[in-house]
């Protein structure tokens, strides 16, 4: 779709689908990447079917030239998307972030590979080198953090998805300039502990 400045709208979207009829630390639901214990196991019979929207990083293939700044002449929109399980009804969406990226990417990736998670109370997208942003479960903004926007390695991302743990948000941030591990505060949004690697991705 092109905008009067001859700039592409590409939108991006994290889908985050709420059952209401049970509550999110139910077996059945899939509160976080690979699931209730990270193990890629569905506790629950019946599944939602069907793809998912966005790509998934994909190893390979050539990652952004240093001196390329094509990416900069596209406006991006990063969404979240809450969808009921039960009737595939739009509940709420929110627009995270419109604008242009911040870094580049491998052409096979997505700048909205992070998978959400929540913990029932709050949910937690991470955007990578876009940022972090927090909303209730009715999809109203909490609050919102900038991790910061370095070069990644053959521009495949950060790496990896935020895990919450006794209320307690963990992200890896892989990266070329200088990896680090970052604990926030859940309800806050205040960071906790940062961890430097000391190295890149």
């Amino acid at each position: 779709m092109k905008h009067k400045s001859g700039y592409r709208l590409i939108n991006l979207i994290a889908v985050v689908s709420i059952m209401f009829l049970s509550s999110c630390t139910n077996s059945h639901n899939w509160p976080q990447f690979r699931g209730t214990e990270s193990n890629m196991l569905p506790a629950g019979k019946s599944l939602p079917e069907g793809p998912q929207p966005g790509q998934g990083p994909q190893p390979g293939g050539p990652g952004p030239e240093d001196n390329d700044t094509s990416f900069k002449a596209d406006i991006y929109r990063w969404e979240v998307t809450c969808i009921d399980l039960n009737t595939g009804k739009e509940l709420w969406k929110q627009v995270a972030f419109k604008g242009n990226p911040r870094v580049g990417k491998q052409p096979m990736n997505s700048y909205a590979s992070e998978t959400p998670v929540t913990d029932g109370k709050r949910i937690y997208v991470y955007f990578g080198m876009t940022g972090l942003y927090c909303y209730d479960m009715n999809g109203k903004p909490l609050w919102q953090k900038d991790l910061g926007a370095f070069k990644t390695q053959g521009g495949w991302g950060t790496g990896s998805s935020p895990v919450i743990h006794q209320g307690i948000l963990y992200i890896k941030v892989d990266n070329e300039v200088n990896s680090f591990i970052v604990a926030i505060d859940g309800a806050t949004g205040g960071k906790r502990k940062y961890v430097c690697n000391q190295g890149r991705s």
